[in-house]
């Protein structure tokens, strides 16, 4: 049975869950990465907080065994629409 990957990174949170077509949970994986932390004062996405969101990525990908056949569709929030430097991010 066909199956997919939802990613949601957010301003706090880094959301994975993997599902059939059925939308049946296969497997979930939640982590506080903290995205935002400092963009208030800043407009950007600090160093820190991107090496939380990678490390967040990595464990995601292990939790749900994630590989380069799995489809995964991605998606983030305000912030990233907001930092300065989303696109190096």
């Amino acid at each position: 049975m066909q199956e997919f990957i939802g990613i949601d990174l957010g301003s706090n949170s880094l959301r994975g869950v993997r599902m059939n077509v059925k939308y049946e949970v296969l497997g979930e994986y939640e982590e506080v990465v903290r995205t935002a932390e400092g963009l208030g004062e800043t407009c950007e996405i600090g160093k820190a907080a991107l090496e939380r969101i990678i490390l967040g990525l990595e464990n995601l990908k292990k939790a749900l065994k994630i590989t380069s056949q799995d489809r995964v569709i991605a998606l983030t929030t305000q912030a990233m629409r907001q930092a300065k430097n989303a696109q190096e991010i």
